[in-house]
């Protein structure tokens, strides 16, 4: 007898369904039963299917589906010779009219479907069937109901079962660590949802699985491997958190509130080591791109994970564009812009005659809202689980099978080459796909049939499905994809990139953009589209969540301005961050930049800003007498960009790309404040007047705050200029100099709020981007007077262009 490890996953379960239990079984092939032709194995009871397992894999897996089972009994006839009563009043019999085998020999092919009436007969070894049978009668009787009725009573019995089920404490490894958190979660995976229980303690994430089928019970991970965290969106629920690890893997999980993900977000994220993904965009990410510190293939996965895209969710994979227009040449040109795709475009409507259809549809939907649905111009997205697995087919077989309810697609319609995908995505009305990161990095062993699935003949051309057809310019899968990555970053690409980002991550992805674009998609993908939880039609919710789980999400909308090209000045406020529930609000979910990035040395504040608070009465840190000693303050998670520190040493405020403006009590050697003005980085602060109760602070989203120690909040913002603040100075008390890289220096008075403000005259245009300021004793100014309104105080600015008019605006302070 051939004997090997399990063949039952996960993976065999329908979407949605439970797996509850598995039984040493026995089960007989023919009927009357006989000890010489049983075959030894598991019966896995799940919510909507009974599996046997024989232990011998030249035997294939049996499922049983409830809905085609017409009765269960006790075995009441007679036993073959030889066996026992004992064992033969263990059997009972199934009666079905479907029986789909699958795993054969343990060859990895389309499921066997079996219609017609047949009985299988299992005898469990260990469990009563007094026990068994009525919890299986259960599940058939569920199986009979409505939906609202059958998702009642299943989600009963898993509530029971769960409940019962709780944590194993002797797998926790050391005696010194200490349960922080416990909850239940679920590991995602792709097509697979396993529900357990989710432990924190002071040194490890312990997992244990609701159910028995890994050989490991208890997975357990260190958290000083942990790297960085992540929030994710799971189902359009924001529940989601990946982790990070050193070696390289990661871990979804999926929670059952907000608050529980939160809980543990904080808790990793609050550990020295580990940093948020949303770190990145305060030490910032597009400006390296920018200045080609990152590659493109490196920005777009950044990018990617931003916006929720994920390798552990089919639905949120990460997208890549075709870049590529040419898979018929011998040669791949990449100095010739014919070679590349039109990258300002979406793959909808790079064919213009396809494109004349989808918008005659699109003006023919009501738009008014009294139609059925909100008007678009694709039924499909660039995006699915199918379409992710439709390329890596050859690589992840059992996938596919789980997605098609066990069946390949048609042989004509699977992924049999490049140029013949290329030319379905230009010309075909359902088929907008872009690409993944699979065609830019690895061997391209995804394109082989390694494993020599049979996956059927073609019956237009006749040939067997094998491997991937390349293009006349690749040898073989490895220089296909090499080749493709020099295209990725070529300059034609690297010009254009920017334009394909607005369409999937930017100002394009929504709205009157996206119109004009051509890039409006099916409501249901967008985030924010519906309130799952509103939800309380049963049926309703499930055909929402289908159709979020297997047709496509858009990715979360990064940017709601054009990104900037790559190679422009650098700018980061070319971008802005529309999704702020996303982003980190207050205290550990802040955005902060990653030590560990090197990123302060590829920014252009790679230094903090000289302070010119000692015209306030506040000193620079040189200023500090020789003999003040302080240990190490862990203040920030990214570069410090700013510090002020008081005449008497007792405080210090400072500033970091983490977005976070800190005050510091030294005496107590504890942090008296904290906030953070924006969502993106802080480039410089400065005292604003000798008491040091109010602090001036510039920030890369164009602005300048005033914040005010006593009320410990932002009491006034200013839009100050057209791109980062990279500076800002009090020439004197009533003087502020800001500075940014859009190439200006502004000036700015303060008044009291009974007399009359001073508009200062515009500062001339700096020839190149500015980056630091001093305080100057003196500034070349002509004063031009406005009167403001009567009883606040304010900040009075000047246009970047000398000799052009401008409104004075006014920053109100507490």
């Amino acid at each position: 007898m051939a004997a090997s490890s399990s063949r039952f996953s996960l993976l065999l379960l329908e979407e949605g369904e439970y797996y509850f239990d598995d039984y040493a079984a026995y089960h007989y092939p023919s009927l009357p039963p006989s000890p010489t032709t049983r075959l030894r194995g598991r019966v896995r009871l799940c919510s909507s299917s009974l599996f046997f397992e024989p232990e011998d894999v030249s035997h294939p897996l049996v499922k049983l589906s409830f809905a085609k089972v017409h009765g269960v009994s006790r075995f009441r006839g007679l036993g073959g010779h030889g066996l026992a009563s004992d064992e033969l009043a263990a059997i009972f019999v199934i009666q079905t009219s479907l029986t789909i085998t699958l795993l054969g020999d343990n060859v990895i092919k389309p499921y066997t479907f079996t219609k017609g009436r047949a009985d299988f007969a299992f005898a469990l070894r260990y469990a009563e069937l007094e026990t068994f049978l009525p919890r299986l009668q259960d599940l058939l009787e569920i199986s009979t109901l409505d939906v609202a009725g059958a998702e009642a009573r299943l989600d009963s019995l898993i509530a029971i079962r769960e409940a019962k089920l709780t944590f194993d404490h002797s797998s926790i490894k050391e005696l010194s660590e200490r349960i922080e958190l416990e909850m239940r979660a679920v590991h995602e995976l792709p097509l697979v949802h396993n529900p357990g229980r989710f432990v924190l303690t002071t040194a490890r994430i312990y997992f244990q699985a609701f159910n028995n089928i890994s050989g490991e019970p208890v997975a357990s991970y260190d958290r000083s491997a942990i790297r960085s965290v992540a929030r994710r969106r799971h189902l359009l629920r924001a529940t989601g958190l990946e982790i990070f690890m050193a070696s390289g893997d990661s871990m979804l999980f999926s929670f059952s509130s907000r608050a529980d993900r939160e809980a543990v977000f904080e808790a990793l994220y609050a550990q020295d080591g580990v940093a948020s993904q949303q770190e990145e965009f305060a030490a910032n990410m597009t400006l390296r791109w920018q200045n080609g510190l990152v590659s493109n293939y490196e920005y777009l996965m950044f990018l990617n994970s931003m916006a929720d895209r994920s390798f552990n969710d089919l639905a949120q994979y990460p997208v890549f564009p075709w870049v590529v227009a040419d898979y018929t040449s011998a040669e791949l040109d990449l100095d010739n812009p014919a070679t590349f795709r039109d990258l300002s475009k979406p793959v909808g409507a790079l064919n213009p005659d396809r494109l004349a259809g989808f918008r005659q549809r699109f003006e023919q939907m009501p738009a008014d809202g009294t139609g059925p649905l909100t008007p678009f111009l694709y039924g499909t997205h660039y995006s699915t689980p199918g379409y992710v697995l439709f390329y890596l087919v050859r690589s992840q077989p059992a996938l596919m099978l789980r997605l098609q309810n066990g069946k390949f697609d048609a042989p004509d319609r699977l992924f049999t080459g490049v140029a013949a995908t290329w030319r379905n995505c230009l010309h075909s009305t359902g088929d907008v796909k872009e690409l993944i990161p699979e065609f830019y990095a690895g061997d391209g062993s995804f394109l082989r049939n390694t494993a020599g699935i049979d996956f059927g003949v073609c019956q237009g051309s006749g040939e067997r499905v094998h491997d991937v057809e390349l293009p006349p310019w690749a040898s073989d899968a490895a220089d296909f994809v090499t080749k493709l990555r020099s295209a990725l970053e070529s300059k034609y690409v690297s010009d254009h990139l920017h334009e394909w980002i607005d369409l999937v991550f930017g100002h394009k992805q929504r709205g009157a953009a996206a119109d004009a674009a051509d890039n409006v998609f099916y409501y249901l993908t967008y985030e924010g589209a519906v309130d799952i939880e509103a939800i309380a039609d049963p049926l309703e919710r499930k055909a929402i969540e289908l159709q979020i789980s297997e047709f496509g999400q858009t990715p979360t909308q990064l940017f709601t301005r054009p990104h900037p090209r790559r190679g422009a000045v650098a700018s980061p406020l070319g971008i802005g961050l529309p999704a702020i529930s996303a982003l980190p609000t207050s205290g550990s979910e802040a955005a902060g930049g990653d030590g560990g990035a090197s990123t302060v040395n590829a920014s252009p504040v790679a230094g903090a800003p000289d302070s010119a608070a000692s015209s306030c009465g506040w000193g620079e840190v040189g200023s500090l007498v020789e003999d003040t000693a302080w240990g190490p303050i862990a203040a920030h998670k990214g570069a410090v960009t700013g510090l002020v520190v008081s005449d008497d040493g007792a405080r210090i405020t400072s500033v970091s790309l983490d977005g976070y403006l800190r005050v510091y009590a030294m005496p107590e050697n504890r942090q008296v404040r904290a906030v953070a003005p924006s969502s993106l980085a802080l480039s410089s602060v400065t005292a604003l007047d000798a008491s040091g109760d109010t602090f001036v602070v510039g920030g890369w989203d164009n602005a300048v705050y005033a914040y005010s120690i006593e009320y410990g909040s932002i009491s006034a913002k200013l839009e100050s200029h057209d791109a980062a603040v990279s500076g800002v100075v009090m020439v004197d008390e009533l003087t502020l100099v800001s500075t940014s890289w859009d190439s200006t220096v502004k000036v700015w008075e303060r008044k009291s709020t009974r007399n009359a403000s001073s508009h200062l005259c515009p500062w001339p245009r700096c020839r190149s981007t500015t980056r630091r300021l001093r305080s100057w004793p003196s500034l070349p100014i002509r004063a031009c007077l406005r009167r403001p309104r009567p009883t606040e105080p304010s900040w009075c600015g000047t246009p970047a262009r000398v000799g052009q008019s401008s409104t004075c605006r006014t920053m109100t302070a507490r």
